[in-house]
């Protein structure tokens, strides 16, 4: 019996240890882009480092980031996709329903290799290009800035089915930070 619970206990340490070791390198990263914003003045650089950066809290590679125009996001920046991919899907509108909910809702959006918005017969352009783009795993989130809807994050993998919880978390961490950045390289 006490073995059992010793088990428990190293298991217990185990995960710690794990999560304080995600927490550390999500904090590395973010200093380290903040260090990199200071270095750079246009907002497609900024955008593109923070696409950078949710690589390395993720997993996933690539990305972009939508900026609203009118109604619609327009791709403001693309890291790791084709141009193929940056002519198809240089505006995701309301049409989408992932999009759609994002406006209404305020939450981000993952999709894993097995979901049905992934496999079913695409009516944009845009989700023609992400299928093109061979993703697995996607992630669509809210960029927010002061309660207003900054931008779209999007993240995808190749290689990963379906990003873990550590990853979601630190991506809507990245998310969260993004909508100042660019408030911030705009008043500049």
């Amino acid at each position: 019996r006490s073995r059992g619970l010793g088990d428990v206990y190293k298991r217990q340490i185990v995960h710690d240890a794990t999560t304080r070791k995600r927490m550390e390198r999500l904090t590395r990263v973010q200093r380290d882009l903040s260090v990199a914003l200071h270095q750079v003045e246009s907002l497609q650089e900024s955008l593109e480092l923070c696409i950078k950066a949710a690589f390395e809290v993720s997993g996933a590679e690539a990305g972009a980031i939508f900026l609203p125009e009118g109604d619609d996001f327009r791709l403001a920046a693309a890291v790791g996709h084709s141009d193929e991919f940056a002519q198809a899907a240089d505006r995701l509108g309301p049409e989408l329903k992932t999009v759609a909910d994002i406006v209404r809702n305020r939450r981000g959006d993952f999709l894993a290799s097995d979901d049905a918005r992934l496999t079913e017969p695409a009516a944009s352009s845009a989700m023609q290009a992400l299928r093109a783009e061979g993703l697995k795993a996607l992630a669509l989130l809210p960029i927010v800035h002061e309660n207003q809807l900054a931008g779209l994050l999007g993240v995808g993998s190749r290689s990963i089915s379906d990003f873990q919880e550590h990853a979601r978390e630190a991506l809507r961490a990245m998310a969260a930070g993004i909508g100042g950045i660019i408030a911030s390289k705009r008043a500049d």
